[in-house]
């Protein structure tokens, strides 16, 4: 079972990074080529609904530059990725029309560099597979709070992507250690203090990502350590002292990312040879330890 909603969580991070490879298709009109509907500042609710009932997998519409109730309620019988990352700001009854999409759809708000309570409250409603939020560069608690819901009412996976964030204050790190995601991604996170560190640990999803961290301290990575879940991914570490390897060497996860560890010394790659799991190293050699006792087992089918 953790198998599959690792690979979920896996596919769903990788969609949300190539989406827009799919989107700079053509739309044909009937016996001629039409500029497409979303290549504009402003569509219709009738050219949200032509694009809905055409589009697959993707519907980019990061050219809009705003939206109203009636759009946004065609768009949400979209199933798959839908793009608005051109929006600025969202009225909350339209994201509570967006709120309604089907749970194998997935929204990316990227545009968005601050939320209001009422909008955090209703995104936080949001069933998808992921919600890409990496506009925001800071969040209130209070807003934390209400985002902190996404992932209540998803059936089959979800992640809560905030990317641009670079400071994690404890009462936010607080809120959203109680994020009913599957899947957390804090890769704007440069830094992060013992008790924002601890806070965070306590979230209860599958994956933590937080590869923007360079260098942390001992206690800081081992409260991270402590974290609960499949996978912690901390792949921008550049340094790590045989102390905090040995924490790490503790986590109870599947997977463990340190892929910018480079000039590891020997007492600290030994402690990390104890995880118990699968451990990405560096390139040139782009190491993959496993386990002491031998090479891992699928631990997912016994």
């Amino acid at each position: 079972m953790r198998y599959w909603v690792l690979l979920i969580l896996a596919v769903a991070c990788m969609i949300a990074g190539v989406a827009v490879c799919f989107s700079t298709r053509s739309v044909s009109g009937v016996g001629q080529q039409v500029a497409a509907p979303y290549l504009r500042s402003s569509i219709t609710p009738s050219d949200a609904r032509a694009l809905v009932a055409r589009e697959k997998d993707v519907l980019d519409l990061r050219s809009l530059q705003g939206i109203n109730l009636d759009v946004a309620r065609e768009i949400a019988g979209f199933r798959g990725i839908v793009n608005l990352s051109g929006l600025r700001s969202v009225p909350s009854a339209a994201v509570h029309e967006l709120a309604k999409m089907p749970v194998a759809s997935s929204l990316q708000l990227n545009g968005l560099s601050q939320l209001e309570q009422e909008v955090a409250a209703e995104l936080g409603g949001f069933p998808g597979l992921y919600l890409s939020l990496n506009g925001l560069r800071r969040l209130a608690p209070e807003v934390a709070a209400k985002l902190a819901e996404y992932g209540s009412k998803a059936t089959v996976g979800s992640t809560l992507h905030l990317n641009g964030i670079e400071e994690l204050p404890e009462p936010v790190a607080d809120r959203l250690g109680s994020c009913r995601a599957l899947g957390l991604n804090l890769n704007g996170v440069v830094g992060l203090d013992v008790a924002s560190a601890q806070k965070l640990a306590r979230f209860k999803g599958r994956v933590l990502s937080m590869s923007g961290i360079k260098r942390a301290s001992d206690e800081v990575i081992s409260a991270l350590s402590r974290f609960s879940g499949d996978m912690l991914d901390l792949s921008g570490l550049e340094e790590l002292s045989p102390g905090a390897a040995a924490s790490l060497s503790r986590f109870g996860g599947d997977a463990l990312y340190l892929s910018s560890l480079a000039d590891a010394s020997e007492e600290v790659l030994s402690h990390l040879a104890r995880f118990d799991g699968h451990l990405e190293l560096p390139s040139p050699t782009h190491e993959t330890v496993e386990p002491e006792n031998g090479p891992e087992k699928d631990r997912h089918n016994p």
